[in-house]
């Protein structure tokens, strides 16, 4: 499950850096985030950690705690608490932007699965999906993947609401073209099916929509 979670969250920040563009002037932010978009995410965390934020606006400062956060998930660092990426998900909520409010909240939730905060993690989840725009294929599809994960991973007698996650999940992963995400999505969609009484090839029937 850990590994599956690593390779998500490198997932999410490519797709993040291009899709959000840069909302700063401050050189290290930007070389950070183009860092994590390369998958170097030991190098965006050591970069970050030469920081002194305490000259940083409100505006870099949530874009600090942000990176750092997803830098963190993705090396898989140890966390205490949440504060730091709250710090950006009520900045950004503060001045609707709805695109980073959205990408904050997604890194709430892991950071509060790597906690073991499972209902507060859904709840991030859930509000990601609600919130994101109409056409952000890419946000609601992987707040639905990571649903679906963790209904099916962590919760029990919900198995259905994992299955149901994945079925929206499938169709906005494939309108980005994220063919990796799409093939984790249908191999978790097979797992379940397993269970399920002459469902066992489901799951190729999905694929080959």
């Amino acid at each position: 499950m850990r590994h599956i979670i690593k390779y998500l969250s490198i997932s999410l920040a490519l797709f993040l850096v291009i899709a959000c563009g840069n909302r700063t002037n401050d050189k290290k932010l930007v070389e950070a985030d183009s860092l994590l978009s390369q998958f170097k995410n030991k190098e965006a965390l050591r970069l970050l950690s030469t920081i002194d934020n305490s000259h940083y606006d409100d505006s870099d400062n949530a874009y600090y705690y942000l990176l750092q956060t997803q830098a963190k998930c993705r090396n898989n660092d140890v966390f205490h608490n949440d504060s730091l990426i709250d710090i950006a998900v009520d900045y950004y909520n503060s001045i609707d932007d709805l695109n980073l409010y959205t990408r904050a909240l997604i890194c709430k939730g892991e950071v509060n699965e790597a906690l073991g905060n499972l209902d507060i993690a859904v709840d991030c989840y859930h509000a990601a999906e609600d919130i994101a725009a109409p056409d952000d294929y890419f946000h609601q599809g992987y707040a639905k993947l990571r649903l679906g994960m963790v209904y099916q991973n962590e919760y029990l007698g919900v198995k259905e609401i994992a299955m149901e996650k994945y079925k929206e999940a499938l169709p906005l992963l494939r309108k980005i073209g994220d063919r990796r995400d799409e093939m984790l999505c249908l191999c978790h969609m097979g797992h379940l099916y397993r269970g399920i009484s002459g469902m066992g090839d489901s799951a190729v029937v999905y694929l080959n929509q």
